[in-house]
């Protein structure tokens, strides 16, 4: 599989505390998602926050568990997605409607499972209104933050709620219903043998894919509002680019 390279400036970085180490907190907010005509002030914005973390084994250098989701308690974010409404713009309240199927992707390491056969044995849906997981692909990708090359496995949960719900007042953290996603991996199917970074974290790529994802981490597609305004669904701005280190997140220990 091809995928595109582009160059992007930085996005807002968010130091968590003690449980949490570096998570990935995509928020639209830090930099709007424009519309198709673009105004001087976007309208409207796509918010999303995604993190998780990591629980070393009791001995070698593996992980014993993962949490991964839409939960950002640090930042003040939202836990799910949701469409917003934008500070000092003309953004009434109005209805938003995002393109459908929305997917959820998570890929880790293909090392990490032990039931190689059906790897979606190992998580499971604590909290949010996505389908159970499927592996979609495997593909082969370099880690921009260690430089390991490696396969990885592509999780996809597909948000089962309504595409079309209310908009959120500013920094209200209003979410579509049941966008919020909680997982955990079951016991006994994460490998314990497989080594994580040397400073203990665990590095994992992630994006949410309105229209579904298709494969291509560049096509991200969009929302629309009663209003009419057109914005792009993207996990961050700009970030799923294979050398962007921005679609990636660091599980830290716990």
């Amino acid at each position: 599989m091809t995928e595109t390279t582009k160059n992007t400036t930085s996005r807002r970085a968010v130091t968590q505390g003690l449980a949490w180490s570096v998570p990935a907190v995509a928020a639209a907010s830090a930099a709007p998602a424009m519309a198709a005509t673009t105004p001087a002030d976007p309208l409207y914005s796509y918010q999303v926050a995604v993190g998780g973390q990591a629980g070393l084994a009791t001995s070698g250098c593996g992980v014993s568990r993962i949490d991964l989701g839409t939960l950002d308690p640090f930042s003040g974010a939202n836990d799910g997605f949701g469409i917003y409404e934008m500070a000092g713009a003309e953004s009434p309240a109005t209805m938003a409607t995002v393109e459908g199927p929305l997917d959820l992707v998570f890929a880790l390491p293909a090392g990490l499972f032990l039931d190689q056969v059906d790897p979606t044995t190992a998580f499971r849906i604590v909290e949010g209104n996505y389908a159970p997981p499927e592996v979609v692909d495997t593909v082969t990708m370099t880690n921009p933050i260690t430089g390991v090359t490696e396969d990885y496995y592509v999780f996809v949960y597909r948000y089962q709620g309504s595409l079309t719900q209310p908009t959120g007042a500013p920094g209200s953290g209003d979410t579509f219903d049941g966008s919020t996603l909680r997982l955990t991996t079951n016991d006994m199917k994460i490998d314990p043998n497989y080594c994580v970074n040397p400073d203990g974290t665990l590095d994992l790529r992630t994006g949410f894919f309105a229209g579904g994802y298709q494969g291509d981490w560049t096509q991200t597609g969009s929302f629309t509002t009663e209003t009419g305004y057109t914005g792009d669904i993207d996990f961050p701005i700009d970030s799923n680019y294979p050398d962007n280190p921005e679609s990636w997140i660091t599980l830290g220990q716990r």
